[in-house]
């Protein structure tokens, strides 16, 4: 019987420290011999990342903010469809920089449930920075879900 698949992701500002921390938790547990895939949000699969540089490299269109997060929610469901889910059936690990709280904080919107089929993940590591800093202080562990 294979092992069940986790899906982590990882919160916070720009500058935070999550690249680096996500990063340094794929080779933690790549070490302990479990199978991880490292992917971010908005983005993560070809046609996700089509849609995220049309939201965030706009020009000096305007994107009002519920078709950025329509945007956000078509990416989102994409990489749930092609990588994540598939990656979690076949027993290996998601780790994730940024997935739903992101979109939350962003955009203050409510959560699509059809965009996700009901998707989320297990543990969210929110990380916070002081103001104009890259130096990360804290990290706060919420657990999302059970794993």
């Amino acid at each position: 019987m294979s092992q069940r698949g986790r899906f982590i992701s990882l919160e916070g500002i720009e500058g935070a420290g999550k690249t680096t921390l996500v990063r340094a938790l794929q080779t933690a547990l790549e070490a302990r011999g479990v199978r991880t895939v490292l992917t971010r949000e908005p983005g993560g699969t070809a046609l996700a990342e089509r849609l995220r540089q049309i939201a965030l490299e706009r020009g000096s269109e305007r994107i009002d903010p519920t078709a950025e997060t329509l945007i956000m929610f078509a990416a989102r469901a994409i990489h749930l469809d092609n990588l994540i889910r598939p990656t979690l059936a076949a027993g290996h690990w998601v780790l994730c920089d940024r997935f739903t709280d992101a979109t939350y904080l962003r955009t203050g919107s409510c959560f699509p449930q059809q965009a996700t089929s009901g998707s989320r993940h297990q543990l969210t590591a929110t990380l916070a920075a002081s103001p104009g800093s890259s130096e990360c202080f804290s990290a706060k562990m919420t657990i999302a879900q059970r794993c």
